[in-house]
């Protein structure tokens, strides 16, 4: 049966290309006709696509083929991966394959996600900011304010780095993301305390730029007496004017993040952890019907920031 040789000649392929994939993957589709279809069949199911500096990543049924951008048969693979695909990650430093068939091929896919590790090139950004079918945006780089404008009319759920000083700039003009129903901000907050007027300039950006929010979540990494303040404030009932205009149907949590080795042991003894654990997460402290305040010591300097904006539970 031809379909029954298709598939053992594909468990075939998939096995050789498990280590040097580019140099394995060229050989079977040397190999013949069949093999060369079998090669463009498979990747044509292809959903997910990272652009790197030196390789590009086609992911098909959950698995990452990285593949060396001097391809032999780059074209005929470019032609058959689906124009709309599920999500395109372009990281750091791949803009120096601007110009390459494959980077001009990947930019123009519709997606439905699409994650920058970096500024693309302004040549790009009508291009991005064009698309309808984008619904999720993640900026993984410390992006400023005008930076905003490339992110499609379509979008729905955006992540940004930015930093607090950044977004609390007075402008005489906004950018408005009206689409955006879901926001993560990801930031440093670089005060010793918590400057309430500071505070309602952000809410003010927030406000103004995502005019349409349901749900809202940000992360600041700040110092230890500013999360002393904040905590005290909390525990003895928190003046919570500086969040009034943020609407009641807006729900997430507001985060503070602190590294504090010294504390470990205190909630170790307290019994709130124990000696394995490396991070402690408070409780939250209610601004109004689903949206919360919340503090989170770190007790190792290794813990990652995304590890602790992944905690976020924002459906």
């Amino acid at each position: 049966m031809p379909s029954l040789n298709y598939d053992i000649l594909e468990e075939i392929f998939l096995e050789s290309i498990k280590v040097d994939t580019t140099q394995n993957l060229e050989k079977f589709m040397l190999s013949g006709k069949n093999p060369f279809n079998i090669v463009l069949r498979f990747f044509s199911k292809t959903q997910h696509i990272d652009l790197e500096p030196d390789y590009f990543g086609l992911w098909v049924k959950e698995e990452n083929y990285q593949i060396l951008h001097n391809f032999a048969f780059l074209k005929p693979l470019l032609e058959v991966i689906p124009q709309t695909i599920v999500q395109l990650n372009i990281g750091e430093n791949a803009d120096i394959c601007r110009g390459t068939k494959f980077f001009e091929s990947f930019i123009r896919k519709d997606m439905k996600a699409l994650v920058l590790d970096e500024k693309l090139p302004q040549d790009y950004d009508e291009i991005i900011h064009a698309k309808t079918s984008v619904e999720e945006v993640i900026f993984q780089y410390d992006a400023k304010y005008e930076d905003l404008l490339i992110v499609p009319f379509s979008c729905k759920k955006f992540t940004v780095y930015m930093n607090f000083e950044e977004m609390t700039k007075k402008r005489t003009k906004s950018i408005v993301l009206p689409s955006v129903e879901t926001l993560i901000i990801i930031n440093e907050f670089i005060f010793d305390e918590l400057p309430s007027e500071k505070m309602e300039l952000f809410v003010k950006f927030i406000l103004e730029t995502f005019p349409n929010l349901k749900s809202f979540n940000t992360h600041f990494s700040c110092s230890e007496i500013c999360i002393f303040e904040t905590i005290f404030k909390m525990e003895i009932g928190l003046d919570t004017s500086m969040y009034a205009l943020i609407p009641k149907h807006v729900k997430g949590i507001i985060r503070f993040c602190v590294r504090f080795p010294k504390f470990q042991q205190m909630f170790v003894q307290n019994g709130q952890i124990d000696e394995t654990e490396n991070a402690y997460l408070g409780p939250c402290f209610p601004l109004h019907n689903g949206l919360n305040l919340q503090y989170f010591f770190k007790f190792n300097a290794d813990i990652d920031e995304e590890d602790d904006a992944g905690s976020f539970d924002i459906d």
